[in-house]
């Protein structure tokens, strides 16, 4: 009986026609290994078969059994040459060399197969049963799904709400809102500080060049140079950059320096601008140390602390000493110690008036000089009364009062200080008496109406001396109108001037403090008017400009060439009326590029100017 069997190595099926053979080695047809002939089966009898088959079907056949046996070795092609060839399976993972072409190619891992498992392959049906192979009718319920109403159907229906992802807490809306905004801020401050400085570039760069402009003008005038150099300081402290008070000193020390020489009361107007100006050059410890102000006063002596430069009163002391005439002193004095006020620095106010009382009585351009020192304590004190800083005002009454007391010991004693007769009335104190200097007793009735005044005895201040005449009357008339402040004092006094005086000379400084009267009073006509009684070309500017303040200020909107009539020609008065034009309309458009533009076509002097008032608005 012939034997049939696969070959374990190639899986090649076999047959040996002579049962003999059996347990004897061959060299397999297919592979040529070697291979041992099995024995043949032995035939089972009929019951024992049907046993066994039924015993097969029922029982749980092993793995093992089912496995076929594997192969001793691996068939691939080469990927060097292309040739089929066999390795071991040991060297399965491994590097070996190709028979064929010698090269080393890598042997690949065999492919295993699981037998088949009845429990997990198939769908148990007969071959020809029908298999439900088409998708599910929409809606249809299939049978593996759970009994009863699902949620989703629930949710749909409405019977049940709609469960809403949680959102996010309170604080973390709060966070992510705070991270949100501070970026934002960080881009805007970014943009911001790019931006501005873009823009002080640009406005310091105008500065310079109308600076320049001013001072290179044919027919050059100092005048105007200096008040482009004091307008051009006030810009730089306004400006608040760490160089802030460094460059603001030294434009303010320029315009000072021009004024030098050749004394004039419109030089002492305009020093008395500088000196307003400069008070603002003052700061605290922070803006000290950032450079955007000075230091308001050196070191006391015998402190830890040195003088290491510049300060503020040094910086007033040096401009008022500048100021040629004593009616310019007293009016300088007034003007910065007002704002001295203003700012709380009441001990540099005190610290300036006493430097001028010490000042030794003498001869001078006016007869403001002889009574210098106590008219400045006095000036000064009058301010602090205005400014109902009544303690400090009485102070200065009592220490003003102390240098006419001292005649009885023999020391000489100055002129009557008419505003040290006001400024003891105004508090209550007892008022010095009229010694034998020459003018005492008509300066003595000048500082007594004005105390009447300010002490609200408006009737008692209005009844002149029957004697007072010419310009000692206007000097009585002048003082009443600026202590009242009144509209009906000043036509009092501008009635006679333009009256009974007629042509008659008198002091420009007197003139000069009605049409300041009158500017505040907002009469700019008739501000304008009396500064064409002013005879010094540069202060009569300076009056022209207060009645150009005056009308301007009375405008609600931008203001055009008009508000100029009635000034002279040309020079100093032209160009500081425009400079004041400028200024209006830049302040009321808000910006300035507008504004200088318009100065383009300004004649002269006006041009640098306009551009310095556009930039100040």
């Amino acid at each position: 009986m012939a034997i049939k069997f696969n070959c374990p190595h190639c899986k090649r099926a076999l047959s040996v026609k002579d049962e003999s053979l059996a347990g004897k080695k061959a060299a397999c047809t297919g592979c040529k290994k070697i291979i041992v002939i099995p024995k043949p089966r032995q035939a089972a009898a009929p019951g024992d078969d049907l046993e066994a088959l039924a015993a097969a079907a029922l029982a749980e056949p092993k793995a093992e059994a089912a496995r076929a046996p594997d192969a001793q070795t691996i068939d691939f092609d080469c990927p060097q040459c292309g040739e089929s060839i066999k390795m071991s399976r040991d060297l399965a993972g491994k590097n070996a060399p190709c028979p064929e072409c010698r090269r080393i190619v890598r042997v690949p891992q065999p492919k295993t197969k699981d037998p088949a498992d009845w429990r997990t392959k198939g769908d148990h049906l007969p071959e020809a049963a029908r298999r439900d192979t088409e998708p599910a009718p929409e809606g249809a319920w299939e049978s593996s799904r759970a009994r009863g109403v699902s949620a989703e159907a629930l949710v749909e229906a409405g019977v049940i709400p709609k469960k809403k992802k949680p959102g996010l807490t309170r604080r973390q809306k709060i966070t992510r809102g705070v991270a949100v905004g501070a970026a934002v801020l960080v881009v805007a401050v970014g943009g911001i500080f790019a931006y501005s400085s873009w823009a002080h570039n640009k406005q310091d760069k105008l500065v310079e060049e109308a600076v320049k402009n001013a001072e290179n003008q044919a027919g050059k005038s100092k005048e105007l140079a200096a008040e482009a150099n004091r307008a051009a300081g006030e810009y730089y402290i306004r400006s608040g950059t760490r160089d802030a008070a460094d460059k603001a000193q030294k434009k303010f020390a320029n315009a000072r320096a021009l004024l030098e020489g050749n004394p004039s009361p419109g030089r002492d107007a305009l020093l008395a601008d500088l000196l307003v100006s400069q008070v603002e050059l003052g700061g605290g410890d922070d803006e000290v140390a950032n450079g955007t102000r000075l230091k308001w006063a050196a070191p006391k002596k015998g402190t830890a602390m040195q003088d290491t430069g510049s300060n503020v009163m040094k910086e007033l002391g040096q401009t008022l000493s500048h100021v040629s005439t004593a009616s310019g002193r007293m009016y300088a004095l007034r003007r910065v110690s007002r704002r001295l006020i203003e700012r709380g620095r009441a001990e540099e106010a005190n610290q300036l008036a006493g430097q001028s009382a010490d000042k030794k009585p003498g001869e001078g351009d006016d007869e403001a000089f002889a009574y210098e020192g106590p008219e400045a304590l006095a000036v000064v004190g009058l301010e602090f009364f205005r400014a109902k800083e009544q303690a400090t005002a009485t102070l200065l009454a009592e220490r003003v009062s102390k240098l006419y007391e001292q005649a009885a010991a023999g020391v000489e004693r100055p002129p009557l200080a008419p505003s040290a007769v006001a400024l003891c009335l105004a508090v209550g104190k007892p008022e010095p008496k009229p010694g034998k200097a020459k003018d005492d007793k008509q300066l003595y009735e000048v500082g007594r109406l004005a105390g009447l005044a300010l002490k609200g005895d408006f009737g008692a201040a209005r009844e002149l001396p029957a004697d007072a005449k010419d310009e000692w009357r206007f000097r009585l008339l002048v003082a009443v109108a600026e202590a009242t402040g009144e509209a009906a004092d000043l036509e009092s006094a501008a009635g006679f001037l333009d009256g009974d005086l007629g042509g008659k000379p008198v002091s420009q400084w007197l003139v000069y403090r009605l049409v300041e009267l009158a500017a505040k009073l907002g009469q700019a006509d008739r501000a304008l008017h009396l500064a064409e009684r002013v005879s010094d070309p540069g202060l009569k500017a300076r009056a022209q400009l207060d009645g150009v303040w005056a009308r301007l200020d009375g405008t609600k909107d931008r203001a055009g060439d008009g508000a100029l009539a009635g000034l002279d020609g040309g020079g100093l008065a032209q160009a500081l009326a425009y400079q004041a034009l400028a200024r209006q309309n830049a302040r009321h458009d808000g910006k300035s590029d507008g504004t200088i533009k318009a100065t383009e076509g300004w004649p002269g002097a006006a041009a640098p100017l306009g551009v310095l008032g556009a930039v100040l608005g």
